[in-house]
């Protein structure tokens, strides 16, 4: 009796254990509750991705400058208003430093999430749409870019004079 009064409480154990499989650490998962966005649990569940959904260090990676203690990050959360399309935000806590170009987080309305990367690069505004789907222009511009990949696909984010521009590369 003694022994299955063991087993029961190992499974127990272990199933609640496994209800708390988290993809983001505890400080980023606060961060959602504050601003009304939930992690995202199924993040995983595909096994070809390999890369966080987040990203530590947002600060000293857009200004290419080693910021010491930097805590700054960037995560993707799921909307807790919306159901479907658009359901992903990418969010980001600056330590109140400002993204170069002005632009303020959250950015909304993406369809997928994925592994986050900062990538400092040369970039022409032509191939960029405003989030709000109108052209950007002509010419270039200089700047972190907020890679987002996932399964090959991958979007391209940047800043560009206050307002969010997104390229999609398949």
């Amino acid at each position: 009796m003694k022994t299955l009064f063991i087993l029961v409480l190992m499974l127990i154990t272990l199933s609640l254990n496994a209800s708390e499989t988290h993809t983001v650490p505890l400080d980023i998962r606060s961060y959602f509750n504050k601003i009304g966005c939930s992690e995202i649990l199924d993040y995983y569940s595909d096994s070809r991705v390999l890369d966080k959904p987040y990203l530590y260090g947002a600060v000293s990676a857009s200004s290419g400058a080693n910021v010491i203690n930097d805590y700054s990050f960037l995560a993707w959360c799921k909307s807790n208003d919306i159901v479907g399309n658009g359901q992903y935000i990418l969010v980001g806590q600056l330590e109140g430093h400002e993204w170069p170009g002005g632009c303020t987080f959250p950015v909304r309305g993406f369809d997928y999430p994925g592994g986050i990367e900062i990538k400092r690069m040369r970039i022409n505004l032509s191939q960029f749409n405003s989030i709000l789907r109108r052209n950007v222009g002509n010419g270039f511009s200089f700047g972190p870019v907020i890679r987002n990949e996932q399964d090959g696909l991958v979007s391209e984010i940047f800043c560009q004079r206050g307002e969010w521009v997104i390229r999609n590369i398949d």
